[in-house]
Protein backbone atom coordinates (compact mmCIF):
# COMPACT_ATOMS: atom_id res chain seq x y z
CA UNK A 1 0.00 0.00 0.00
CA UNK A 2 2.91 2.55 0.61
CA UNK A 3 4.41 2.05 -2.93
CA UNK A 4 0.57 2.65 -4.51
CA UNK A 5 0.55 5.92 -2.06
CA UNK A 6 3.65 7.27 -3.24
CA UNK A 7 3.00 6.39 -6.51
CA UNK A 8 -0.37 8.66 -6.55
CA UNK A 9 1.60 11.34 -5.07
CA UNK A 10 4.21 11.42 -7.54
CA UNK A 11 1.75 10.90 -10.36
CA UNK A 12 -0.28 14.01 -11.31
CA UNK A 13 -3.11 11.95 -12.99
CA UNK A 14 -4.42 10.46 -9.67
CA UNK A 15 -4.61 14.09 -8.27
CA UNK A 16 -7.32 17.01 -8.64
CA UNK A 17 -8.57 20.08 -7.14
CA UNK A 18 -10.67 20.52 -3.89
CA UNK A 19 -14.10 19.86 -4.43
CA UNK A 20 -13.64 17.36 -7.27
CA UNK A 21 -14.05 13.56 -7.18
CA UNK A 22 -12.05 11.23 -9.59
CA UNK A 23 -14.11 8.59 -11.59
CA UNK A 24 -12.72 5.25 -12.82
CA UNK A 25 -14.80 4.22 -16.12
CA UNK A 26 -14.47 0.66 -17.19
CA UNK A 27 -15.03 0.36 -20.77
CA UNK A 28 -17.57 -3.01 -22.09
CA UNK A 29 -17.19 -4.28 -24.94
CA UNK A 30 -20.06 -6.98 -25.66
CA UNK A 31 -18.26 -8.41 -28.08
CA UNK A 32 -14.93 -9.05 -29.83
CA UNK A 33 -14.73 -5.39 -32.33
CA UNK A 34 -12.50 -2.87 -33.83
CA UNK A 35 -12.39 0.53 -31.60
CA UNK A 36 -11.27 3.48 -33.98
CA UNK A 37 -9.10 6.34 -33.09
CA UNK A 38 -12.28 8.90 -33.79
CA UNK A 39 -14.70 7.19 -31.24
CA UNK A 40 -11.54 7.04 -28.63
CA UNK A 41 -11.32 10.91 -28.75
CA UNK A 42 -14.76 11.57 -28.05
CA UNK A 43 -13.87 10.33 -24.88
CA UNK A 44 -10.83 12.25 -24.71
CA UNK A 45 -12.37 15.16 -25.56
CA UNK A 46 -15.27 14.87 -22.80
CA UNK A 47 -14.74 17.66 -20.40
CA UNK A 48 -13.97 15.63 -17.39
CA UNK A 49 -11.16 13.55 -19.11
CA UNK A 50 -8.20 13.12 -17.63
CA UNK A 51 -6.51 10.46 -18.70
CA UNK A 52 -6.62 6.75 -19.85
CA UNK A 53 -5.26 4.12 -16.99
CA UNK A 54 -4.64 0.32 -17.67
CA UNK A 55 -3.16 0.74 -20.99
CA UNK A 56 0.47 -0.44 -22.39
CA UNK A 57 1.15 2.15 -24.21
CA UNK A 58 2.09 5.44 -22.19
CA UNK A 59 0.84 8.24 -22.87
CA UNK A 60 -2.13 6.72 -24.52
CA UNK A 61 -4.78 9.75 -25.73
CA UNK A 62 -1.54 11.64 -27.33
CA UNK A 63 -0.76 8.00 -29.34
CA UNK A 64 -4.29 8.65 -30.49
CA UNK A 65 -4.06 12.06 -31.48
CA UNK A 66 -0.89 11.50 -33.46
CA UNK A 67 -1.73 8.13 -35.16
CA UNK A 68 -3.10 8.25 -39.09
CA UNK A 69 -6.75 8.74 -39.63
CA UNK A 70 -8.85 5.40 -39.61
CA UNK A 71 -6.56 3.76 -37.37
CA UNK A 72 -8.32 1.22 -34.88
CA UNK A 73 -7.39 -0.74 -32.28
CA UNK A 74 -8.88 -4.43 -31.00
CA UNK A 75 -11.04 -5.09 -28.23
CA UNK A 76 -11.65 -8.61 -26.71
CA UNK A 77 -15.49 -8.86 -25.12
CA UNK A 78 -15.60 -7.83 -21.44
CA UNK A 79 -15.58 -10.84 -19.19
CA UNK A 80 -14.10 -9.06 -16.20
CA UNK A 81 -11.28 -6.35 -14.72
CA UNK A 82 -8.56 -8.58 -16.38
CA UNK A 83 -10.67 -7.73 -20.14
CA UNK A 84 -11.67 -4.64 -19.94
CA UNK A 85 -10.58 -2.80 -22.88
CA UNK A 86 -9.69 0.72 -21.01
CA UNK A 87 -10.22 2.43 -17.86
CA UNK A 88 -11.06 6.12 -18.36
CA UNK A 89 -10.04 8.37 -15.83
CA UNK A 90 -12.23 11.33 -15.16
CA UNK A 91 -12.45 14.47 -12.93
CA UNK A 92 -14.67 16.83 -11.84
CA UNK A 93 -17.91 17.81 -9.69
CA UNK A 94 -20.39 15.00 -9.70
CA UNK A 95 -23.17 16.30 -12.20
CA UNK A 96 -20.38 16.54 -14.64
CA UNK A 97 -18.65 13.20 -14.51
CA UNK A 98 -22.33 11.87 -14.46
CA UNK A 99 -23.19 13.64 -17.68
CA UNK A 100 -20.01 12.43 -18.83
CA UNK A 101 -20.31 8.91 -17.69
CA UNK A 102 -23.56 8.48 -19.48
CA UNK A 103 -22.07 9.55 -22.55
CA UNK A 104 -19.12 7.24 -22.62
CA UNK A 105 -22.04 4.58 -22.39
CA UNK A 106 -23.90 5.85 -24.95
CA UNK A 107 -20.89 5.73 -27.11
CA UNK A 108 -20.06 1.58 -25.56
CA UNK A 109 -24.00 1.28 -27.35
CA UNK A 110 -24.14 3.08 -30.44
CA UNK A 111 -20.51 3.58 -32.13
CA UNK A 112 -17.66 2.82 -30.17
CA UNK A 113 -17.14 -0.88 -31.14
CA UNK A 114 -17.73 -1.60 -34.70
CA UNK A 115 -17.60 -5.72 -36.31
CA UNK A 116 -14.41 -7.54 -37.66
CA UNK A 117 -13.68 -6.23 -40.93
CA UNK A 118 -15.46 -2.64 -40.31
CA UNK A 119 -11.78 -0.91 -41.27
CA UNK A 120 -8.69 -1.07 -43.61
CA UNK A 121 -6.72 -4.24 -42.13
CA UNK A 122 -3.69 -2.10 -42.75
CA UNK A 123 -4.87 0.52 -40.35
CA UNK A 124 -5.10 -2.04 -37.00
CA UNK A 125 -2.85 -0.08 -34.44
CA UNK A 126 -2.49 -3.12 -32.17
CA UNK A 127 -4.82 -4.49 -29.18
CA UNK A 128 -6.53 -2.72 -26.38
CA UNK A 129 -5.65 -3.84 -22.82
CA UNK A 130 -7.32 -7.29 -22.69
CA UNK A 131 -7.22 -7.65 -26.17
CA UNK A 132 -5.00 -10.09 -27.20
CA UNK A 133 -7.09 -12.80 -26.87
CA UNK A 134 -9.51 -11.17 -29.96
CA UNK A 135 -6.57 -11.05 -32.35
CA UNK A 136 -6.40 -14.27 -33.53
CA UNK A 137 -10.41 -14.17 -34.50
CA UNK A 138 -9.49 -10.54 -35.93
CA UNK A 139 -6.92 -12.38 -38.64
CA UNK A 140 -9.59 -14.81 -39.16
CA UNK A 141 -12.12 -12.52 -39.83
CA UNK A 142 -10.00 -10.38 -41.98
CA UNK A 143 -9.17 -13.18 -44.16
CA UNK A 144 -12.63 -14.71 -44.61
CA UNK A 145 -13.77 -10.78 -45.39
CA UNK A 146 -11.02 -10.96 -47.73
CA UNK A 147 -11.49 -14.28 -49.33
CA UNK A 148 -15.02 -13.25 -49.89
CA UNK A 149 -14.42 -9.93 -51.09
CA UNK A 150 -13.32 -11.93 -54.48
CA UNK A 151 -16.28 -14.51 -54.22
CA UNK A 152 -19.77 -13.44 -55.45
CA UNK A 153 -22.07 -13.18 -52.64
CA UNK A 154 -26.13 -13.73 -52.58
CA UNK A 155 -28.17 -10.72 -51.92
CA UNK A 156 -29.10 -10.12 -47.98
CA UNK A 157 -26.61 -12.04 -46.74
CA UNK A 158 -24.09 -11.25 -43.56
CA UNK A 159 -20.71 -10.25 -44.17
CA UNK A 160 -17.54 -13.13 -43.82
CA UNK A 161 -16.41 -10.95 -41.03
CA UNK A 162 -19.60 -10.42 -39.24
CA UNK A 163 -20.19 -13.93 -39.26
CA UNK A 164 -16.59 -14.62 -37.82
CA UNK A 165 -16.86 -12.33 -35.40
CA UNK A 166 -20.24 -13.85 -34.32
CA UNK A 167 -18.86 -17.57 -34.22
CA UNK A 168 -15.70 -16.49 -32.14
CA UNK A 169 -18.15 -15.00 -29.82
CA UNK A 170 -20.18 -18.17 -29.57
CA UNK A 171 -16.78 -19.98 -29.30
CA UNK A 172 -15.41 -17.87 -26.43
CA UNK A 173 -19.43 -18.32 -24.67
CA UNK A 174 -18.93 -22.19 -24.96
CA UNK A 175 -15.38 -22.41 -23.63
CA UNK A 176 -16.31 -20.57 -20.47
CA UNK A 177 -19.56 -22.94 -20.32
Amino acid sequence: PERFLDEVLRNPAYSCPKGQTVMAVFLRARTNAEVCKEELLRIVDLPTFRCFDRVETPLFQEALRIAPDGAFWLASRTEDLFTVPLTVLLSGRDEDLRRDLEKIRQLERDSLYQPFGTFDPSLCAGALTGGISSFQAWKTATLASRKSATAPQAGGTKSSAIAATEMSDRNDSKSKD
